[in-house]
């Protein structure tokens, strides 16, 4: 029930070994991915608790008890804080401080109060428990948009169930056999405890480094298909989705639209307010043409002030009202940049797809109706 000093030890070389490769991960990664350099505080406490437990019978019980164990939980408090910062959700630190002040009363009452080992080792494990499941709930809810099923998360999710369960054992065990004393371990179980505990710790870890590197990975992919200051899809990003809706659409014999959008005048924007003010109306621009779609839309930026618009399973008089939706609402809007109240417009050019062509056709298409509603004054829709 009580673990050996030497198990301790090597879990505590373990887990300070996982503080220092988390502490250079943290610094390698982007600042888009927070979270790990809270991981690598978790690993540190973890190690002094497992320091400090591991000077039971040379060191006062409340440096290895007691502190040893508020330590843990203050490790595991801090790998919570870190998840939720990593996946982006508010952390409820407050409800998950309270299991360990009910901790920290327990172990002061019955080590100095009223001394029971099993009450101790109850208390101390179930709390650790309902700590480690706030972790491993997060763990497996994941980010919103990622995938459901991911290697990095099963792997860290059992590890941690697997501690949950050792923990769940442990605490069991005092409340139903009550020892007063510290019972005798076999040398087959404690070779397993040897065994066991720094591998979790290893293993919690190597999920953990996984979950980073999706989490890597991720930004990469997102950053090559979309365009940095607006969110919208890259030129590269747009033209591979549109090529596989397009195919689909030719085999469906299903109607498809593509707008090509221009803003007007932009250049004297940022001649006039300047290159930020003209980032403003970008993005503003881009908030407002997504309201005007529907989630299976696409919305690219190709460079500069244009955009495209991919409208699947869309009619032609179905595109000219979305392409009018857009264009009026960008009429009737006006941006503040530096005490400036900027208004812009757009000239959008719509071409039709109708059993059969290719996406370069359609571009050509598009790209000519909205050089058309230039040479007709701007801020008009033409179809061809």
């Amino acid at each position: 029930m009580e673990l050996d000093p030497r198990m301790t030890l090597s879990v505590a070389i373990s887990a300070l070994l996982m503080a220092v490769v988390f502490h250079f991960q943290a610094r390698s990664f982007p600042l888009t991915i927070q979270g790990i350099r809270r991981w690598s505080w978790t690993f540190c406490l973890l190690g002094c608790a497992m320091l400090l437990l591991a000077t039971r019978g040379v060191l006062p019980d409340f440096f290895s008890l007691v502190v040893s164990s508020l330590l843990l939980q203050a490790g595991i408090l801090v790998f919570y804080s870190g998840l939720c910062q990593f996946q982006g959700r508010t952390p409820h630190l407050s409800w998950m401080a309270l299991p360990m002040v009910v901790n920290a009363f327990s172990l002061l009452w019955f080590i100095y109060g009223e001394p029971l080992l099993w009450a101790r080792v109850a208390v101390n494990s179930f709390t650790n428990m309902v700590l480690l499941a706030s972790c491993l709930r997060l763990v497996l809810v994941g980010r919103v948009g990622e995938p459901r099923f991911r290697f990095s998360k099963l792997h860290t999710g059992i590890f941690l169930a697997g501690l949950m369960l050792v923990t769940c054992v442990r605490g069991t065990f005092a409340l139903v056999y009550q020892p007063v004393v510290v019972p005798h371990v076999s040398g087959q179980l404690y070779a397993v405890f040897s065994i066991f505990y720094p591998s979790a710790v290893m293993a919690l870890s190597t999920g953990l480094v996984l979950m980073a590197f999706d989490r890597l990975k991720d930004e990469l992919e997102y950053l090559v298909s979309h365009d940095v200051l607006t969110g919208a899809y890259s030129r590269r990003g747009f033209l591979s989705l549109a090529e596989s809706e397009i195919s689909r659409a030719l085999r469906m014999q299903r109607p498809t639209a593509l707008l090509v959008l221009d803003l007007d005048h932009f250049k004297q924007v940022n001649d006039r307010y300047g290159h930020p003010a003209g980032d403003v109306v970008l993005r503003r621009f881009t908030e407002i043409t997504r309201t005007c779609l529907r989630r299976e839309d696409l919305l690219g930026r190709f460079g500069g002030e244009e955009f495209m618009v991919l409208l699947p399973d869309t009619t032609p008089s179905a595109a000219l009202v979305v392409a009018e939706r857009i264009r009026t609402a960008v009429h009737a809007t006006r941006v503040t940049s530096v005490h400036h109240h900027i208004r812009f417009t757009v000239s959008i050019g719509v071409a039709n797809i109708v059993g059969r062509g290719t996406l370069e056709e359609l571009l050509k298409l598009a790209d000519s109706a909205m050089y058309l509603a230039k040479s007709r004054g701007r801020n008009r829709v033409e179809v061809v």
